[in-house]
């Protein structure tokens, strides 16, 4: 260990190296771990972008508190190209995936439930079914909305046709069939449904979701909902180190991610970007909205653009 990190360790934590890792490793002490982990994510983004774009940090909390947070800049990063002089910047937000979203959501513990999941995923949907399902749960909060404000337009609903929903996912050629698949998942080796290995993504499935906890209020429509607003920030880029074991970025523009169903000012807390079954899908595949090369995303996704705002920069 560096003398560096032991000064580290020593003057802003007060233990050793052992007594460190023995904290953060606590199941308990789980949002540590998570903030560490958020932080490098960081750090390792703005080497990325800074490569190629100028990159300039946009603060947590500004002076006088979040009141004074500008809603265009509530990510992480300003970025222009090095070769432009425009006042026109592109706000990044880093994210990590969600921890717990095999747990959570689908309950793999048991080999049916794996099964049904996959079954209805490969067979039993289509995206024209996806999309009037949410477009009809759009219609019911439209009314809803409308009928207590009086003379007002609620906004649109404009999910993307080709990509509707809020998963995107690649399994193609995997199983024939419903039996192909049921087999599969019946000869599986029972340590893949172990809770131990299923809540920290190495059971059956491995499931690639965002997680953006945060609770916004909608600038137009005043609908309260746990997600960020679709103008916060340009692009959404994803760290994958939590499902893959190692730092790659991928990246989405907030224009291209569809809104909530119910409210088209918010984004959804949860996107799923691709689910990697145990040991028949070497890693995960990246599909649109998502890009894995920022400039990519840039050129056909279309993200938003912003004046920069000084009073919300970091100058440390």
């Amino acid at each position: 260990m560096s003398r560096n990190l032991i000064s580290i360790l020593n003057n802003d934590y007060g233990v050793d190296e052992a007594t460190f890792i023995e904290a953060i490793n606590d199941p308990k002490n789980a949002s540590a771990k998570g903030s560490i982990l958020g932080s490098i994510s960081e750090v390792l983004l703005k080497r990325l972008l800074s490569k190629e774009f100028e990159t300039k940090r946009i603060k947590e909390k500004p002076d006088g508190g979040f009141d004074n947070k500008n809603n265009e800049a509530r990510g992480d990063f300003y970025i222009r190209n090095k070769k432009s002089n425009k006042n026109s910047w592109i706000v990044v937000e880093c994210k990590g995936l969600k921890s717990n979203a095999e747990k959570h959501a689908h309950n793999f513990y048991d080999r049916k439930n794996v099964f049904n999941f996959l079954n209805k995923k490969l067979f039993k949907q289509d995206k024209n079914h996806i999309y009037e399902r949410g477009y009809k749960t759009y219609l019911n909060s439209k009314k809803n909305w409308e009928a207590k404000n009086k003379n007002k337009k609620f906004p649109n609903f404009s999910w993307n046709k080709n990509s509707p929903g809020l998963e995107t996912y690649n399994l193609k050629n995997l199983w024939k069939n419903p039996e192909h698949l049921y087999n599969w998942v019946y000869k599986l080796p029972d340590n893949l449904f172990d809770p131990k290995n299923v809540d920290i993504g190495k059971g059956a499935i491995k499931i690639l979701m965002t997680h953006m906890p945060s609770t916004r209020i909608g600038i137009n429509t005043d609908i309260k909902s746990t997600g960020p607003l679709k103008g916060e920030f340009g692009i959404l880029a994803l760290d994958l180190f939590i499902r893959t074991g190692y730092h790659k970025f991928v990246f989405a523009s907030s224009y291209d991610l569809n809104h909530q169903p119910g409210s088209p000012e918010h984004l959804s807390q949860n996107y799923t970007i691709d689910i990697v079954p145990h040991g028949i899908k070497g890693k995960p595949i990246i599909t649109f909205p998502w890009y894995e090369n920022i400039n990519d995303c840039i050129i056909r996704g279309n993200p938003i653009y912003r004046k920069l705002d000084e009073t919300q920069l970091d100058q440390r």
